[in-house]
C-alpha cells in the first residue's frame, strides 16, 4: 500500500492526476496485486490535509481491493466491492490494538 499525491512529494512519490483516489497496479482476474495507491490527502488543498475516512478513504480502498479479483467495472465487480465494504462494516467495532475498536496511544504524524 502507497500513499498517492499529486505532486509527487509525498508516499511512493509517483504524481497522479488530483481526480485519481486509488489505483491497483497488477491484480483483475485473480492475478497478484504488486500494490495499491489510495489518496490520502486532498492534492495541493490546505497543505495536504487528510481526506475524510468514512467518506473517502475506505470506499476507494475497497474498490482498489476489488480490483485484485475484478479488473473491469462489471456488475461482479462491484458486488464483490459492496461485500467487502460489508464486511469491514460488520468487522470495524472489534478491530484496533484494544479488540474494541480503538488504538492505543495518541499516534504520531509519520512526517514530521
Amino acid at each position: 500500500l502507497v500513499e498517492m499525491c499529486c505532486c509527487g512529494e509525498r508516499g511512493g512519490g509517483r504524481k497522479r492526476s488530483p481526480g485519481i483516489l486509488g489505483m491497483n497496479h497488477g491484480g483483475g482476474n485473480g492475478k497478484d496485486c504488486s500494490w495499491i495507491e489510495i489518496r490520502l490527502r486532498f492534492p495541493g488543498k490546505d497543505n495536504h490535509a487528510f481526506q475524510d475516512y468514512e467518506g473517502m478513504l475506505v470506499g476507494t480502498m475497497c474498490h482498489e481491493l476489488s480490483h485484485i479479483v475484478h479488473g473491469n467495472h462489471s456488475a461482479d465487480f462491484y458486488r464483490l466491492m459492496d461485500e467487502i465494504r460489508e464486511e469491514f462494516d460488520a468487522t470495524r467495532g472489534s478491530a484496533g490494538a484494544d479488540g474494541q475498536g480503538l488504538f492505543a496511544g495518541a499516534g504520531n504524524k509519520v512526517d514530521g
